[in-house]
Order: C-alpha cells, then structure tokens, then sequence
C-alpha cells in the first residue's frame, strides 16, 4: 500500500471519527476470516432478516473470479457498518475488465448519520483502483441510497430499468418454439463457446462463461433455476434461465447469436410458464434491441418495479462515454444479486 493511499485512509478515518460523536475506538478494517458471524448479525439488525451462512459463503467468497472486497466500521467488537463490492468480468467492446459490484451496504440502527457509508465507500473505491479494478457498478435499492451514492459517492446515473412485463393470459399468444428449444439439465462446455462467439456481438455485458454461469446459478443456495438453449447440431446458439416469483415467471438471463435465437427462447419460456399456470413473465431487456420491440408486439410492457442502475469508473479505461450510456448494454435481472 503506497503513502498517499495510507494517508487517504487517515483522512476517512478522521472524517468518520469527528463525524456525530462515534466511540474513539472506531477501527476501518478489512474482512478477515471469522468476521462473517459479525456481518450477519449486523444484517438481521440492520434489515429485520437472516442471512444464511450458505448464501454469504457462495455470495462473498465463492466468485470464480475472486473474493469479494469488504470493508468494516468496528466499534470495539461491535460492527458498525459494511460496505463490499463483488468482482465481476465485463467485456466492453471485447476488451475484459474486473469490475466491482456494489451490495449488501448496511449501518447498524445505532450508528447512522455519522458518515460511515460514504468513509466505507471510498475505502473500498481506493484499493479496486489500487488493484486495478475498473470501476463499481450496481443498482441503488431505494430513493435515499440513490441520492447518496449520486451526491456523495460520484456515481453516474446510467438508467433507470424497469420491469418488462407480459401477463399470459393477455394480448398476442407467442408461436410454439421450435424444436431446438430444449430444457437443459446443466451448463457445460457449449457455453464457453457460446460466449466466446456472442460477446462480440453486444458492447457491454457481463462475462456469462460456463464458470460464471455454473456459480450464479447452478450453486446459488437461495433459488432454483430452470435453464433453456436453443441447439442445433449439438451447437448452443443461446440460452434462458428462469425461476419461479410468487405467481410469475422471472426470465433472469438471456443471450443468444441473433435475435430469432432470442425469441424462440422466449417463447420456450412462455410455453413453460403458461403449463406451469403462471400469470406472467418478468425480465430486464434494453429498449433498443429488436429483440425488445418484438416483444411488445406480443403485450410485453414497461412497469414496475424500476430499478435505479448506475456506476463510477476508477480507471482511465473503459471510456465513459460508452459505458455511462445504457444503449451499450446488454444487462439483464440475473446481473443484480436481488433475482
């Protein structure tokens, strides 16, 4: 760690020591090992709710591509608040970048006004760039963290996403798929190839290799996923992941080679919602893609919830005009922990 990088620490520390009166054993660490029993204390206090220990392992320290960088507000041997990006591969323009996704941000009850999040933040800002991270990203949950992140932090503002949504028993019925829609049993070595031949053809996407995708989805403690491709020749041209919501069906992720690909798989996952007597589909899907106007012919429609997504560069690349600009973006639910 270099001297002016220990020296912007001493500045958070002193800035959230001064802030409204904070015990002046108030300590910024990393995570270590064990402190995880603290985090989830520190979300059933913070949120009302228990985190499993399965999922906090999976979420924080079972990424493929690495462990998820954490930083903590200690007072004493009670944990104050939390602040942690998750690494994940974005591909820009074809160019690979580790980036950070922002989650899991929570002050406890009795420590909030004092600038912890902000102090947390920008810690863990400094060492992605020290590492050579390219930037943090993610989906503010609310109005207030927001505002915050937007004022406080330097975020950019990229979109508002809202839900695209088509009730099954209303408007256009969708074609019966074709026969090389099939459900498939488990990612494998196709969609290392898939992704090899897809990236190219959107701007900027999350890396969605068999790696990836076998963590995200196959190993995720906390939901179950029905996983679709469409294969010709033993070839997989796309795929849709799916899970259950309530009464709907949540199409989570979808990449395909070309735009028929993608709506054969939509409509595979409509046949299997509506056998399943599901009430309607959800998905995120950029409004510039034909894919998008397609389905609005078939009575898919913008509501609620809309979803604030935004981020910070913290490298001199990628360039922000690309990647502040939502109309590069293949960006679907499965890219937010939430789905």
């Amino acid at each position: 760690m270099g001297a002016a990088q220990n020296e912007l620490f001493g500045l958070l520390k002193h800035r959230c020591l001064r802030s409204n009166g904070v015990s002046e054993n108030l300590a910024i660490k990393s995570y270590k090992q064990g402190d995880e029993y603290a985090i989830l204390k520190l979300f059933e206090d913070t949120f009302g709710k228990q985190m499993s220990m399965d999922y906090w392992q999976w979420r924080f320290m079972g990424n493929p591509t690495r462990k998820a960088i954490i930083d903590m507000a200690w007072d004493n041997d009670v944990l104050a608040s939390h602040y942690s990006v998750s690494p994940v591969i974005l591909s820009v323009q074809g160019m690979e970048y580790t980036t950070g996704l922002s989650g899991t941000t929570m002050t406890h009850p009795d420590y909030r006004r004092r600038a912890l999040f902000p102090t947390l933040a920008e810690r863990t800002y400094a060492r992605m760039a020290s590492e050579g991270m390219a930037m943090v990203w993610g989906f503010p949950n609310n109005t207030f963290s927001h505002r915050r992140i937007v004022r406080d932090l330097e975020w950019e503002d990229i979109h508002l996403v809202p839900n695209f949504r088509k009730l099954l028993t209303e408007g256009r019925p969708f074609p019966e798929p074709t026969n090389n829609l099939i459900e498939l049993a488990n990612v494998d070595a196709r969609f290392d190839l898939l992704w090899s031949q897809a990236k190219g053809k959107y701007r900027i996407l999350a890396k969605r290799d068999m790696s990836y995708l076998n963590w995200r989805y196959e190993r995720n403690p906390m939901h179950e996923y029905t996983l679709f491709g469409h294969v010709t020749d033993d070839l997989l041209l796309g795929y849709a992941i799916c899970k259950h919501y309530l009464n709907d069906i949540d199409l989570v992720d979808i990449l395909s080679m070309d735009d028929a690909v993608g709506f054969d798989l939509v409509c595979g996952v409509a046949k299997w919602a509506t056998a399943r007597k599901a009430e309607a589909i959800n998905m995120w899907l950029n409004f510039t893609t034909p894919l998008y106007r397609k389905l609005e012919g078939f009575g898919f429609y913008n509501g609620e919830p809309i979803t604030y997504f935004g981020g910070r560069i913290l490298q001199s690349k990628p360039d922000g005009s690309e990647i502040y600009n939502f109309k590069n973006w293949h960006l679907t639910m499965g890219d937010s922990d939430v789905y």
